[in-house]
């Protein structure tokens, strides 16, 4: 779980280190642009944490249904959390950059974060289907689709960005081919393979309160905890 979560910090650290030969504008850029996209890895991190305990406790109860509902649940609302999260930053991202002072990378900065951002419902996947394979888990399949990206992420960075020539964009697309082959992976383990404990029913879906609650407050006492432990 650490080594997962540690690689999934690190693409933007990684492509700050190319990107760094280009020019201070340039490493400037993805320096702005590291908290906007570090606030959606924790938010789809905080979903699957708070998925994957209600998952885990339906499992602890031998109830399987209830497992692959709350799996289910989890997956639709990252859809919606992915798009509300991303689609304004999208739009305004000129805007955000200038207002927290980005000035001559403001422009360098919104190209790269767009980028990102197209894809937003990936990278939130990865961080979901993660989270349900530790729920169950299969902490080490987990583990080996997002170092898989993160090693992708480290060998596609310089070709992007100094062999084709796309400079900064080129690391923004070096992350987002990397996501995307993990999300790939992990897509296909849950839903082509389907050799995992849960299974997953979209139709007839309605969503379910207790559901939700239950996620919503294991999610709440988990943050206490850590809270309370610093």
């Amino acid at each position: 779980m650490i080594v997962a979560m540690v690689v999934q910090t690190l693409y933007n650290l990684i492509n700050r280190i190319w990107v760094s030969g280009l020019g201070t504008e340039a490493s400037a850029a993805v320096g702005f642009a590291f908290p906007l996209l570090f606030m959606g890895t924790a938010i789809a991190t905080g979903l699957g944490v708070g998925g994957g305990s209600a998952i885990s406790r339906k499992i602890g109860a031998k109830d399987k249904k209830g497992g692959d509902r709350a799996a289910v649940h989890t997956l639709i609302i990252m859809v919606i959390v992915a798009l509300a999260y991303a689609i304004p930053l999208f739009v305004f991202a000129e805007d955000i950059f200038r207002l927290i002072g980005a000035g001559e990378a403001t422009a360098t900065a919104s190209l790269y974060a767009r980028i990102i951002y197209s894809v937003s419902i990936v990278s939130f996947f990865t961080s979901i289907a993660t989270a349900l394979l530790r729920s169950e888990g299969d902490a080490k399949r987990s583990m080996l689709a997002m170092i898989l990206g993160g090693i992708l992420n480290a060998v596609l960075d310089p070709i992007f960005i100094y062999v084709f020539g796309w400079g900064v964009a080129g690391a923004a697309i070096a992350s987002v081919v990397s996501i995307s082959v993990s999300a790939v992976l992990l897509f296909y383990w849950l839903f082509l393979k389907k050799n995992t404990f849960l299974t997953f029913h979209f139709r007839g879906f309605h969503f379910d309160k207790s559901i939700t609650n239950t996620a919503r407050k294991n999610n709440n006492i988990l943050q206490k905890r850590r809270t309370s432990e610093y």
